[in-house]
């Protein structure tokens, strides 16, 4: 059970844990008694066992005024809940921070509208929400076309350095952290040294290292090459003390050497990795990844099938030999997919016509979402119909444990290559596969 202490009186303040105070009102039109006491207040956790874990809970006093210090797990966001005489009212995220001292304010009935939580990490957060917004407006506008093609990447530039920036203005706050991801999700592809330049001057804890490390590997291998990158990598597991991230470096150390197509010393690495790591996580991510590596990597067939597409028609992987195509599995609904398919029709529209062919497999069950995924976008390639990827064993056989996934195939069937999520490394792989062979 993790601490909750105080309620509505006053209580000895634990200078290592986070005050949450406020007061809940309602508005004269609904009661004139003045009287605001039993909104309750929670936030709700799960264990590790799955069983609900109180993290915070509070009640409010006549005057609607409540207070308790709690121990927060880790800095982030947290459902809040309110209710009242046994009713849930409403529903709201709040930033938690370590040590953080925070004060809520609401009236019902307008709970949702009236909420307001003021802290040094909430105003941070909205500050990243707000600058998260200008720019998914600026994205709007680049798929538009508002912009000349030279003009894209300082524009990306600038809001990277935004992003960059909440670090100087809150910072060791969430939404710093968060901005320090994104600024470098933005760079990517699109300034390499400046990536490696944040990357080799940061000095922040472990957790946050590793996810730009993991972010910043393919803009690192490119700048300095793969060896210097597999240095770095092996120096930062020396420094580091915790046996997580110490893991997660020794993951990069194999998915660089996989991506780069050095598939022997990637399954060395893999023995090392076995030997040292353990546990149950370890071990399940081993085990997916030995498949990929020995089973479905570079030069190796790919798994037979026969598509069923949407009407009825069969085609059989047999018959796709003599061009190479990219096989995508995916949902439909998956917001990463959605983002990737303009992508993905931009090399539809380049490399189709040089003899690339396109099939997709949804997952997807009922028809109503595939024609809904449509209805504004154009299809330009088959798809497998509703249902279809529940059939047989083929998803077992493609060893599919996340998705997207893609797998582009050259002409005589073997796999090139497996594309987890991303789909950076597609295009250097086309221009090695499109030769004039195959280009009608």
């Amino acid at each position: 059970m993790l601490m909750v202490l105080g309620a509505c009186s006053k209580a000895q303040d634990y200078p290592h844990l986070t005050t949450i105070t406020g007061r809940i009102t309602v508005a004269d039109s609904v009661d004139t008694t003045g009287d605001f006491s039993g909104f309750k207040l929670s936030i709700v956790l799960s264990d590790t066992t799955g069983r609900p874990d109180t993290l915070f809970k509070a009640t409010t006093a006549r005057d609607g005024r409540f207070r308790s210090q709690i121990l927060v797990p880790a800095q982030g966001r947290y459902q809040i809940t309110i209710g009242r005489y046994e009713n849930q009212l409403a529903t709201a995220i709040i930033v938690l921070g370590k040590e953080d001292s925070v004060r809520i304010t609401a009236e019902f009935p307008n709970i949702e509208k009236t909420f307001l939580v003021e802290s040094p990490e909430n105003e941070a957060m909205r500050a990243y929400d707000r600058i998260t917004r200008s720019y998914n407006r600026v994205l709007q506008f680049l798929q538009r076309g508002a912009l000349s093609p030279d003009s894209i990447p300082d524009e990306l530039m600038k809001w990277s350095k935004i992003y960059w920036e909440l670090q100087d203005q809150y910072p060791t706050s969430l939404a710093s952290r968060l901005g320090i991801i994104e600024s470098f999700n933005i760079l990517d592809g699109v300034n390499d040294s400046l990536i490696v330049a944040r990357l080799t001057s940061m000095n922040q804890d472990e957790t946050l290292m590793r996810s730009v490390s993991i972010l910043s590997i393919g803009a690192m291998t490119r700048e300095q090459g793969l060896t210097s990158t597999l240095d770095y990598l092996n120096k930062r597991k020396k420094a580091s003390k915790d046996a997580v991230n110490r893991r997660y470096l020794d993951i990069s150390r194999v998915q660089l050497l996989s991506d780069s197509l050095r598939i022997a010393e990637a399954l060395k690495e893999m023995d090392a990795f076995d030997k040292e790591h353990t546990d149950q996580v370890s071990k399940g991510w081993s085990g997916m990844t030995r498949i990929d590596l020995t089973q479905l990597s570079l030069g190796k067939p790919m798994p037979a099938f026969t598509l069923r597409l949407e009407g009825g028609a069969k085609l059989p992987s047999d018959s796709l030999k003599g061009k190479p195509y990219i096989l995508e599995i995916a949902s439909l609904r998956d917001p990463i997919y959605q983002q990737q398919f303009t992508q993905m029709q931009g090399y539809f529209y380049v490399y189709n016509p040089m003899g690339l062919q396109f099939y997709t497999i949804p997952i997807e069950d009922n028809v109503v979402v595939i024609d809904g995924f449509y209805q504004d976008r154009d299809q330009l390639w088959p798809l497998a119909e509703a249902g279809y990827w529940r059939e047989g064993d083929l998803m077992q056989r493609l060893n599919i444990t996340s998705l997207p996934v893609r797998f582009l195939v050259d002409g005589e069937g073997k796999i090139v290559r497996k594309y987890a999520g991303n789909i950076n490394l597609i295009v250097p792989d086309l221009q090695r596969v499109i030769t004039p062979k195959t280009t009608n």
